[in-house]
């Protein structure tokens, strides 16, 4: 019975320390179109979406690959967004879990570049204060190119965001990758003296609505640290070893 007791034991801690690490996520799966709608929240880790859209502008849910998009699916659906004729889907969040060492990664499918699609980066989570003074990063993808990588264009180039809380600064690193092309890239920076507080992801085009023209995310996850929690169950493990070893001699 002791030893039986003991291997419960073992497994509830061996439980504890995994889920010490275990991720905050939002994917597209957990919605249809008729679900993501401003307001909505299906994920854990984050505030509710804030959607904003225009008269030729807006929102659905589908399959990332329909209009020859890299393939960022979970159960063949991503977040999509349109905008065109001059309007603009903007979808701001907020974080709700972050802290020093956390984590934030998704990943965006952009194919025609004609217009302005990209993300920023704000250090506040309360999407009523997303302005030009909260701002702190923006990756811009449009003619010129995707952000500040210098990469050719792919038309079905996937993006993978991933953000790191080192302390005080932020740090960045993008990853693009083309199954077509057989090509991938990673390109880093830093945002020095800034905490991440929220996202907001954009689309839009002043050019006439196409399918090639939408934007696609997908795969939002946030890692919290894990070191306190985990030490804690790496701590009550040791104990509860000490305590089989005595019950044994």
């Amino acid at each position: 019975m002791k030893s039986k007791a003991f291997v419960v034991a073992l497994v509830c801690v061996l439980m504890a320390v995994a889920n010490a690490s275990a991720s905050l996520i939002d994917i597209a799966s957990n919605y249809e179109t008729a679900t993501w709608t401003n307001g909505s929240n299906l994920g854990s880790g984050f505030g509710a979406w804030n959607l904003v859209s225009g008269a030729n502008s807006g929102f659905f849910i589908w399959d990332s690959t329909e209009h020859g998009h890299g393939d960022i699916n979970t159960s063949d659906l991503a977040f999509g967004f349109w905008g065109n004729s001059g309007s603009w889907a903007d979808a701001n969040r907020g974080i709700t879990t972050w802290g020093n060492n956390h984590s934030f990664s998704m990943d965006m499918a952009v194919q025609w570049r004609t217009g302005a699609y990209g993300l920023n980066l704000y250090n506040v989570s309360d999407t009523a204060l997303f302005d030009g003074s909260t701002l702190i990063w923006n990756f811009n993808i449009d003619d010129t190119g995707y952000g500040g990588t210098g990469w050719d264009y792919y038309s079905d180039i996937i993006l993978n965001f991933s953000f790191v809380q080192n302390g005080s600064d932020l740090d960045v690193t993008v990853t693009g990758s083309s199954v077509n092309g057989s090509w991938t890239d990673t390109w880093n920076t830093q945002v020095a003296g800034e905490t991440l507080g929220g996202f907001r992801v954009y689309a839009g085009s002043g050019e006439a609505a196409s399918g090639q023209r939408n934007l696609y995310i997908n795969n939002l996850e946030v890692i919290p640290e894990p070191t306190t929690l985990g030490l804690l169950g790496v701590g009550t493990l040791g104990l509860l070893l000490i305590r089989r070893k005595k019950q044994q001699a």
